[in-house]
């Protein structure tokens, strides 16, 4: 069964995700007082699904963030580009995404780095 990618926003700014051109949940925040990212998920999938917002497996997988509190000199969305690897990873894996402003990192649940993806240019 194929597993699960799970977005952590760090921020304790509400976060409004959009997946391969999907709209994706909004978030609403970390908890300021336990310092607790705050977690939704989507699926993980072999192949691209226009259907439903999903990661798949390989590169080419969109993710923009749009937070709702923009700082002085920031722009207002954030557009990454992010590759899932492949073997030893299995599609059946949950993965752990968590989103900073302007940088991901992407970790299997064994807290092994998979990833660090800058914000595009």
């Amino acid at each position: 069964m194929p597993g699960k990618l799970y977005l952590a926003n760090l921020s304790i700014s509400p976060v409004q995700y959009t997946i391969n051109d999907l709209s994706g949940p909004e978030d609403l925040g970390a908890d300021p007082e336990n310092y607790t990212p705050s977690l939704w998920f989507v699926n993980r999938v072999l192949q691209r699904d226009k259907r439903a917002p999903s990661f798949f497996q390989g590169p080419g997988n969109k993710l923009r963030t749009e937070f709702q509190d923009v700082r002085s000199g920031e722009k207002p969305s954030h557009h990454f580009t992010i590759a899932i690897p492949g073997p030893p990873v299995s599609v059946d894996d949950d993965l752990i995404l968590y989103v900073f402003r302007e940088q991901v990192l992407l970790m299997d649940t064994r807290g092994n780095q998979l990833a660090w993806v800058q914000e595009d240019s």
